[in-house]
């Protein structure tokens, strides 16, 4: 077999793959490829991607940045 037909038998495979998964396996699997590819990321990566990806000159990632420090604040104000 050639290089090009075994590029297409794969091409096909995943294409046979994706059409017989539910909404939810094909949502977990971008969402595990996503994480996997920004698990490598410092803070600056992170940052330039979230305003890059929502065209904005870090709100989105200042609003990201402010969830996630409320989410370490339990209800009588202390840090957790």
């Amino acid at each position: 077999m050639n290089q090009e037909k075994l590029i297409q038998i794969k091409k096909r495979f995943c294409l046979d793959v994706v059409d017989s998964m539910d909404l939810d396996t094909l949502l977990e699997i971008v969402y595990d490829q996503l994480y996997s590819s920004y698990d490598h990321y410092d803070e600056k990566d992170m940052q330039f991607e979230i305003s890059d990806h929502y065209n904005d000159e870090g709100q989105e990632y200042n609003k990201l940045l402010e969830e996630v420090n409320q989410l370490n604040v339990n209800v009588a104000g202390t840090t957790i």
